[in-house]
């Protein structure tokens, strides 16, 4: 009967264990691999995030962490810090692009964002991840769950404050899936 019962257990209890490290995520490789194509962004009121988007210097934000700023610096990974320009901006999307010299991010790879025909595998429940700036720290990931999903809008329950705006919010392939927005209490936006 003993050899029963302990069987029943293994046959019961070894799906979950499996179950449970396959959701077990190891984020490592991943922050590796996007955090040199992450910055700090320095204004005249205070910090904020963006990231990389083409090789050529242009980095992702939001509008309301530049706003009416006339001094834009960016910090790397690295610890280089450098002026930037606004290339452009968008008030009513609250995005912006910035420029550095081109010579400055050699060698760092862009994120990807996500394709248009990709917006299908944006749905309640993937895990993401959000990499930025907040509150005087550098470069730190929080990792959540998309928990709402809309046309313009993503929450989850990945930890924003301020200082994240402009980072990415990428899922587990490192694609960008939103620029990170808002944190109130335990839910983020982008």
């Amino acid at each position: 009967m003993k050899t029963a019962a302990g069987l029943l257990i293994v046959v019961c209890a070894f799906p979950a264990l499996i179950f449970s490290q396959a959701v077990v995520l190891d984020y490592s490789k991943l922050y590796e691999a996007i955090s040199p194509a992450v910055v700090q962004i320095t204004t005249d009121d205070g910090s904020g995030s963006g990231f990389l988007i083409t090789p050529f210097g242009q980095i992702a934000t939001n509008y309301h962490v530049i706003r009416n700023s006339k001094y834009l610096a960016v910090q790397f990974p690295d610890g280089r810090k450098v002026r930037a320009v606004v290339a452009a901006a968008n008030p009513h999307y609250d995005m912006a692009v910035l420029k550095v010299n081109s010579a400055v991010v050699e060698g760092i790879e862009p994120l990807r964002v996500l394709a248009e025909d990709q917006e299908t595998t944006v749905k309640v429940g993937i895990p993401v991840v959000a990499i930025g700036s907040p509150l005087n720290q550098k470069f730190l990931m929080t990792q959540g769950i998309l928990s709402k999903v809309e046309d313009t809008t993503v929450l989850g329950d990945f930890l924003l404050q301020s200082g994240n705006s402009g980072g990415p919010l990428v899922n587990t392939d490192g694609i960008v899936l939103a620029v990170n927005t808002f944190g109130e209490g335990t839910i983020g936006g982008g």
